[in-house]
């Protein structure tokens, strides 16, 4: 099923975005990289290309992760009706080195105004011995920088979030407290990066 749905993305998508689609790019670096909650690795630079057209969108993004780099491939869609906003997508989370095996999910997402619900459900290659995984986050952001996620895990771990984004000289910045909600790890992320 999840091959079939990147197979769509890739035909049906990729292809005719790529006569009228914008081009942006981002780069950016953590103290310490957590995602959905788990620690990756510390001190962590990034960068990313996107391409969007009339709610179509792919894009890549990589990131140091001391073993190598992650580099993420994605591609979906995304509409609105009303206030209501709505996107499915696929992603994929490769490595170059040791540090981790693949990870190919298919993305859901609900947002309504400041509130966001998102879904994964996806496969780990596992070296050899893969597993299913599912992942669910309902997030709020509010306008004055202020906002908080709620990272769950079909394994049972889950998170809380809260953040501060903030302008620093000209500069997008972040402050977040990531708090493991089951006695695992936790930590003070600082953040900065750009986009163009």
């Amino acid at each position: 099923m999840k091959n079939l749905f990147k197979t769509l993305i890739i035909t049906l998508f990729i292809t005719p975005m790529a006569a009228n689609a914008q081009l942006s790019a981002n780069a950016g670096w953590v103290s310490d990289y957590f995602f959905r909650g788990i620690f990756q690795a510390g001190s962590s630079a990034s960068a990313g290309v996107d391409l969007e057209a009339g709610g179509l969108y792919a894009g890549t993004w990589a990131a140091d992760v001391g073993d190598g780099l992650e580099v993420d491939l994605y591609a979906g869609f995304g509409t609105s009706v009303g206030d209501l906003g709505l996107s499915a997508g696929f992603t994929g989370y490769y490595y170059t080195g040791d540090f981790d095996d693949t990870y190919e999910e298919i993305n859901l997402g609900l947002s309504y105004g400041a509130f966001a619900l998102d879904y994964a459900d996806g496969t780990w290659d596992g070296f050899g011995e893969p597993a299913d995984y599912a992942y669910t986050s309902l997030s709020y952001a509010a306008e004055n920088g202020f906002g908080i996620v709620y990272h769950s895990h079909d394994g049972g771990n889950a998170y809380l979030e809260p953040s501060y984004s903030f302008d620093l000289s000209g500069i997008d910045a972040f402050i977040s407290l990531v708090i493991g909600l089951d006695d695992s790890e936790e930590g003070i992320v600082f953040g900065i990066g750009t986009s163009w």
